[in-house]
C-alpha cells in the first residue's frame, strides 16, 4: 500500500505543476527530438509466463508484436495463436509496473507532461486494482490498454522474422500480391489499434532488391491514405535490416530511407552453432587479432558515410540472449550447444535467455576489444552474449553517432522484472542520459484500441484506496499541499 500512496502524492504534485503552464501541441513524431527504446515481445512469450503488462512500460518508446504469420500457399495473414491474441481473457499485471514507477520517475522531469499523464493513470490502475482485478482481451487487447496507460509507446505489428524468404519472395512475385498484401496487414494495423508496421523479411536476395522498395513504397502510400485519427504524425513503418555488410548489397539504402521511419539494425546473430567456432555474435567492433567477416560498426559506417543514411532513421538491434558453444575457450572450435545444468536452451539454435546468465560454473568476461561479452567454464561451455558493459558501451556508440536508439530481441530475455540492476535495457538507458532523453510523446498515432479501455477506470467521488482516507477524485486545493509536504517528508525532496 505503500507504493499506493506514494504514486497518488507524486501524480498529485505532477498535476499541479503540469496545470500551471500551458500544454503545446504536440510535433510529429518525426520531430520530435530523444531517443528510442524499443522491444521485441514475441506472441509465444507469454507460454515463459511473460504478458505484455510485464514490460518495463516506464522506460520504453516503442513495441513490436511478433509476429503476424503468412500461409505460405495463400499469403492469406493470421496469428499463430489466434485466441491467445484476440480472444482469451488475460490478467493485467500492475504490480510490476507500479514498481516501475515508484523507483524511477521520482528521479525525472516533475514538469514533464507525459510523465505527468502517465503517473495519474498508473496510480488510478493501480488504485482500481485493489479493488477488483484488472484483465484483457488477449495480447492485443493487453497492448492497448498499454497504449491507453501509457500513450507515449507506439506499437507496432511485425510480420515475417526468421526464413520467411521464399514466403515474401511469393509475395512480391505479382504487384496483385503485394497491393493485397499491404491491403491485409494495413487492415489489421487499423483494426487491431497498431501504430506502425515492422517489415523482417529474412532476407532478400539479389532478384528481390527492387522489388522490396516497391514493397515499402508500397505501405507508406498506404498508410500515409489513412483517414487521421490523431494529430500524433504519420504511422510509423520499419525495416529490420540485417549486419552483415553482404546482405545489405540486397536493400535498396538510397531510395528505402524515403518510406521507412526506422532501419532497425539486427546487429546479433553474426555467429551460431552454424559458424564451427565460438565466435561473438553481436560485436560492435572487430578483434583486430581475428579473421572476421562482420562487426556492427563496419555496418553502421557503411551506412551513413557510403549510403548516406540518415543516423536518425538507424536503430541498434541489441540481443537479450546468448548463443552456447561446446569449447571451452572464445574463438574454439565447437560443433554443438555445450550442456548447462539446470538451464533449457533452444537445442537447435543453441539459444539461452539473458536472465539465465551466467551460469553457475561460468565465468563472465567482458571483451573491450569488441564491445561485446562471453562466460566461460574453461572445458567444455562458451556463452557468448551482451552484457551491461556492452550495453553501456553501444549507447555511448549510438548518441556518438547519433542515431535513433536501441531495440531488443525479445523482451522475455531481459532482467528488467526480476533484476533491474543488471538489466541491459535500464543500462542502456542511464548512459543515454535516462528518461529525461527519451522521445516522448501523449498522442496515439493510432487512437483505434482493441479493448483498450480499463473496466470502471474512472472512479466517482465515493471511490477511495483501500490504504488512504483521501478521495483521489474529490481532493481539495488545501489537500493538495498536504499531501505535497507529505511527498517532500517521505522521499527526502528538497525542490528549491
Amino acid at each position: 500500500m505503500n507504493i499506493i500512496f506514494r504514486l497518488i502524492s507524486v501524480t498529485l504534485l505532477l498535476s499541479f505543476f503540469a496545470s500551471a503552464r500551458e500544454i503545446s501541441e504536440t510535433p510529429s513524431l518525426d520531430e520530435q527530438p530523444g531517443y528510442v527504446t524499443g522491444v521485441y515481445y514475441t506472441e509465444w512469450s507469454y507460454f515463459l509466463n511473460h504478458t505484455p503488462s510485464d514490460l518495463p512500460l516506464s522506460f520504453i518508446t516503442n513495441i513490436y508484436y511478433a509476429f503476424l504469420k503468412i500461409d505460405e500457399e495463400t499469403l492469406d495473414l493470421h496469428f499463430a495463436d489466434n485466441d491467445l491474441a484476440v480472444k482469451n481473457p488475460l490478467p493485467f499485471h500492475t504490480d510490476k509496473i507500479g514498481a516501475f514507477v515508484s523507483d524511477q520517475y521520482f528521479h525525472s522531469s516533475i514538469s514533464d507532461d507525459w510523465v505527468s499523464k502517465y503517473m495519474q493513470n498508473v496510480s488510478q490502475l493501480i488504485q482500481k486494482s485493489t479493488i477488483s482485478p484488472i484483465n484483457s482481451i488477449g495480447l492485443l487487447g493487453q497492448l492497448s490498454q498499454i497504449k491507453n496507460l501509457n500513450p507515449n509507446v507506439k506499437i507496432s505489428l511485425s510480420i515475417g522474422g526468421a526464413e520467411t524468404a521464399q514466403v515474401f519472395k511469393k509475395v512480391i512475385k505479382h504487384r496483385q500480391n503485394m497491393v493485397r498484401f499491404v491491403d491485409n496487414i494495413v487492415s489489421y494495423t487499423q483494426k487491431y489499434g497498431f501504430d506502425g508496421i515492422d517489415i523482417d523479411w529474412e532476407y532478400p536476395d539479389a532478384a528481390s532488391t527492387d522489388r522490396l522498395t516497391d514493397l515499402m513504397r508500397l505501405f507508406r502510400e498506404k498508410l500515409d491514405s489513412l483517414p487521421s485519427t490523431s494529430t500524433c504524425g504519420k504511422y510509423i513503418l520499419t525495416l529490420a535490416l540485417p549486419s552483415h555488410l553482404e546482405m545489405l548489397n540486397n536493400y535498396d539504402m538510397e531510395d528505402l530511407p524515403q518510406y521507412v521511419t526506422y532501419f532497425n539494425l539486427m546487429g546479433y546473430d553474426m555467429s551460431g552453432i552454424w559458424s564451427k567456432k565460438a565466435e561473438f555474435q553481436s560485436q560492435l567492433f572487430r578483434d583486430p587479432n581475428i579473421d572476421s567477416d562482420s562487426c556492427i560498426n563496419d555496418t553502421i559506417q557503411y551506412l551513413l558515410n557510403e549510403k548516406h543514411v540518415n543516423p536518425r532513421k538507424i536503430v541498434l538491434g541489441m540481443p537479450a540472449y546468448g548463443r552456447t558453444f561446446n569449447t571451452g575457450k572464445i574463438y574454439g572450435n565447437a560443433d554443438a550447444c555445450a550442456e548447462l545444468d539446470g538451464i533449457t536452451q533452444d537445442e537447435e539454435e543453441c539459444i539461452v535467455p539473458y536472465n539465465k546468465l551466467p551460469p553457475l560454473g561460468y565465468t563472465e568476461i567482458f571483451d573491450k576489444r569488441t564491445g561485446a561479452a562471453y562466460a566461460s567454464n574453461g572445458k567444455d561451455g562458451v556463452i557468448v552474449y551482451d552484457n551491461m558493459d556492452s550495453a553501456k558501451l553501444k549507447a555511448q556508440y549510438v548518441r556518438g553517432n547519433k542515431l535513433a536508439g536501441g531495440v531488443w530481441w525479445d523482451s522475455s530475455g531481459d532482467t528488467t522484472t526480476s533484476n533491474g540492476s543488471k538489466s541491459l535495457l535500464l543500462s542502456f538507458l542511464e548512459e543515454l542520459g535516462g528518461l529525461i532523453n527519451l522521445k516522448r510523446s501523449l498522442c496515439m498515432v493510432n487512437s483505434n484500441l482493441y479493448y483498450g479501455k480499463f473496466e470502471n477506470q474512472t472512479f466517482d467521488s465515493s471511490a477511495r484506496s483501500p490504504s488512504s482516507s483521501v478521495s483521489y477524485a474529490t481532493i481539495n486545493e488545501f489537500k493538495l499541499w498536504l499531501l505535497v509536504l507529505e511527498f517532500i517528508v517521505i522521499s527526502g525532496v528538497v525542490f528549491l
